[in-house]
């Protein structure tokens, strides 16, 4: 049976596509909720209500019988009411990323970034705390990044400008990780990278990958949306996953 990935938008697609890579036998269902994106300034009512139907589209759907919260905002928000309601293996992506960082850092200063829902939940300082005690997380919300993924804009003056605004107060107070708290922001983490060569910039991917189930199964790959849409954001969905077919899904 196979793995179910789920996000507000796009974004987890870069987890999808690392997935993928890693586990090449394993069946994988990829659901993005670009209908309602973004999540970042919904209240957790209605974070956990969306992610809830998300999560239930995929296992009565597909009989999914793991599922990947590919999304910071769902992890910190909503996934023990994902746990709770379905009978199955559950991954978020805050443990994994504030596990990579802490392994990461030298001078136990974590920055992180994410949506308005993610940094307020505290989900990354209670993580990196259960880690290391003595490691203190500087936090930013980023509402313009998501929104400059999803648009494809990953390059030029206006994401400079962006990241420059979000991260200038974290490198004052002297970090030298970053957690990529969203996941749109690993297509701008070579920007980032860019602007702050010092900077080890992680996300949950790596420390994901080795809490999957992996199968030997047929590779099958599917993709589905709950707005198809148009524009800039269809290219970046081809750059993400290599010329996969979109499908849609409609949520009852």
């Amino acid at each position: 049976m196979p793995v179910g990935v789920f996000d507000s938008g796009v974004g987890g697609l870069t987890v999808y596509r690392e997935l993928i890579r890693a586990l090449p036998d394993t069946d994988f269902i990829y659901l993005g909720d670009t209908a309602r994106v973004p999540y970042g300034a919904r209240s957790k009512e209605i974070i956990i209500q969306y992610a809830l139907e998300l999560a239930r589209y995929l296992t009565e759907n597909y009989h999914t019988d793991q599922l990947v919260a590919a999304c910071n905002t769902i992890s910190s928000c909503a996934l023990e009411a994902i746990e709770r309601e379905f009978n199955v293996p559950t991954f978020g992506v805050i443990a994994p990323g504030a596990e990579s960082a802490v392994e990461l850092t030298k001078n136990n200063r974590i920055g992180v970034i994410g949506t308005l829902a993610t940094i307020s939940s505290g989900a990354y300082k209670q993580a990196v705390a259960r880690l290391s005690g003595a490691t203190a997380v500087f936090q930013a919300a980023c509402p313009l990044l998501a929104a400059l993924v999803e648009e494809g804009i990953l390059e030029g003056e206006i994401p400079q400008l962006a990241i420059k605004m979000y991260l200038e107060p974290l490198i004052d107070k002297g970090i030298d990780t970053l957690i990529l708290g969203c996941t749109h922001y690993p297509l701008l983490a070579p920007l980032i990278r860019e602007i702050y060569p010092h900077l080890s910039v992680t996300d949950s991917t790596k420390k994901l990958i080795p809490r999957i189930d992996a199968k030997v199964e047929n590779g099958r790959r599917i993709i589905m949306v709950t707005d198809a849409g148009g524009g800039s954001t269809e290219s970046l969905k081809t750059r993400l996953v290599g010329g996969i077919p979109l499908k849609k899904a409609a949520l009852s």
